[in-house]
């Protein structure tokens, strides 16, 4: 699923092994800092005691502009448990704030993290009913095998399925742009997908079959679930 255009100055993944902060190496610093500091204020709560990595790959830093990344997350609890960048000098000025730096990576492939960002191949599956006051949250993709009562909610920084009725909350792409929420009976109190809000659509009782919700041209769609995911699948 992508979450970013290629132009982006920033993309977030949760994986398996965390969360990952891709950094384009092209647009100046400001312009990092400030859809960064966009996308973690959409769901700070959620991203609070996170552990990432922070890919640069070859790209440069002004002086400071490390220390300037580390003070985002810092404000957002956000531990930085790697970085992994090329230059010298960038890696000097990690080990003096006391960042981990991985090895580098081998020529050729640099730049092929910041292109194509890994997927967000780490989902949590949760087998039984979310009861009413129940908070699940998930770095990747949430899967739950049963119904989401009222007054539970879910949140995720992937996709979210339901293979039962979803009453409750739920929170799909948390940090990103685009994503989907998908359920056998969507009855949902509220459905957010990124920083986007839609509220409860149709009845229950005039519900029909699974419907999937995602986003598209800056709102969310409610629609049923013909067996393709959005955009024609390419997600």
């Amino acid at each position: 699923m992508e979450t970013q255009t290629q132009s982006a100055p920033v993309t977030l993944r949760g994986t398996g092994r965390g969360l990952e902060i891709f950094i384009d190496e092209g647009p100046p610093l400001y312009e990092v800092i400030a859809q960064l500091e966009a996308r973690l204020a959409h769901s700070p709560g959620f991203f609070a005691g996170a552990e990432a990595t922070i890919w640069l790959g070859g790209r440069t830093l002004p002086p400071g502009g490390l220390a300037h990344l580390k003070a985002v997350t810092d404000r957002y609890e956000i531990k930085i448990a790697a970085l992994r960048a090329e230059r010298q000098e960038i890696q000097q000025a990690a080990s003096n704030l006391q960042i981990p730096v991985t090895a580098p990576m081998l020529a050729g492939d640099s730049r092929t993290p910041l292109q194509t960002p890994l997927p967000l191949d780490a989902a949590r599956m949760v087998l039984g009913t979310v009861r009413s006051g129940a908070l699940i949250d998930a770095a990747g993709h949430l899967c739950v095998i049963g119904d989401v009562n009222a007054g539970a909610e879910l949140r995720a920084s992937g996709n979210i399925v339901v293979m039962g009725t979803l009453r409750g909350l739920a929170h799909a792409a948390c940090g990103a742009d685009d994503g989907f929420i998908l359920a056998l009976r969507l009855s949902a109190q509220q459905v957010r997908i990124g920083a986007l809000i839609a509220r409860a659509g149709e009845s229950e009782a005039s519900a029909r079959g699974p419907e999937i919700a995602y986003a598209s041209s800056g709102r969310i769609i409610v629609e049923p679930y013909l067996g393709r995911l959005p955009g024609n699948g390419k997600r």
